[in-house]
Parts: C-alpha cells; sequence; structure tokens
C-alpha cells in the first residue's frame, strides 16, 4: 500500500484486505506497505527494494505451496 495512494488510500486498501481475509481463507491477502502512490514499487530507492523484495517473496511463497501440491 502506497503511502501516497491517491487512487486507492490506505483506509480503502485495508477494507479490500479485509474483505478478501474474510472470504473463508479463499485468498492469502498480504499488505506490503511503501512510501510511493498506486503503482507497485519499481527500485528507486531502499524503500522500493524492500517492498518490491517483500512482494516477490510472496509470490515466491504461494509458487511454492502450490508446487508442493502438484501431484497429491
Amino acid at each position: 500500500m502506497g503511502k501516497r495512494d491517491n487512487v486507492n488510500p490506505i483506509e480503502s486498501a485495508m477494507q479490500v484486505h479485509d474483505a478478501y481475509c474474510g472470504v473463508g481463507q479463499l485468498f492469502d491477502a498480504s499488505v506490503v506497505n511503501h512510501n510511493g502512490g498506486h503503482s507497485i514499487p519499481v527500485g528507486r530507492d531502499k524503500d522500493d527494494i524492500r517492498a518490491l523484495e517483500e512482494v516477490v517473496d510472496w509470490i515466491m511463497d504461494v509458487a511454492r505451496e502450490k508446487a508442493s501440491r502438484v501431484g497429491k
């Protein structure tokens, strides 16, 4: 969530997050905060890099979990 997001401010983004989490755990909705706006951080500063690394780690965790279920 971008601290300067004018499209989907943090309060609204948290409502979306809470709605996804409240649907019987069908979704894995994680929150990554960064200092930017509405776009995904692109590595312009340390905060962007940290946020982008969190997103990549989350994607990798989801991929590993799904891969572990293949063939079961």
